[in-house]
């Protein structure tokens, strides 16, 4: 429904389609949405894996291995406040195809993700699906750097810059729970 749609499903479904109108030859896997829950033209794209919910706490490894599987995550979002899941992407090692649009942008790990503009239309999205496929050497090196960068995508690591800068011993603050 409209979480969909703010997430931008409908711009990844419509330009996956577009791509392989266009020869692409790829798979897109959707983890979360159900696929009743999308109109009949969204829902009935050709070459989609429908995953439905999947907890990421009580199935976490199967949620891990699903995800791990992929080449390229995916999150077009029309409006984002931070883009968290590309962090999964790239702790995972995916190259990572998102939109320019709130937190997202600082999420993205240099030379493992593309951005595209939030007002991309379906022919631009489409396209970099293409060059991907007929480049294999570049989605390898965005992997590649994904794998290596890893680490950073971490809560450890964000916890580490964080207390890098908090100017108080954690302990000697009063519990906020």
């Amino acid at each position: 429904g409209l979480w969909a749609m703010r997430k931008g499903l409908d711009r990844l479904l419509l330009s996956f389609a577009h791509a392989r109108e266009r020869g692409f030859a790829g798979l897109l896997r959707i983890i979360g949405c159900p696929r009743e829950s999308l109109p009949a033209a969204l829902s009935r794209v050709p070459g989609v894996e429908w995953m439905g919910f999947v907890d990421k706490r009580s199935q976490a490894a199967r949620f891990l291995q699903m995800v791990s599987e992929c080449d390229l995550g995916c999150l077009l979002s029309r409006a984002e406040a931070g883009g968290i899941a590309i962090r999964e992407y790239h702790a995972l090692g995916l190259a990572v195809l998102g939109s320019d649009t709130g937190g997202a942008p600082a999420h993205m790990l240099p030379g493992a993700s593309l951005a595209v503009s939030v007002e991309a239309g379906t022919e631009e999205i489409a396209e970099q699906f293409l060059a991907l496929e007929r480049d294999r050497a570049r989605l390898l090196a965005m992997r590649e750097a994904a794998w290596r960068q890893r680490q950073s995508c971490l809560w450890s690591a964000s916890v580490e810059q964080f207390l890098r800068f908090w100017p108080h011993p954690v302990a000697s603050r009063a519990s906020l729970g």
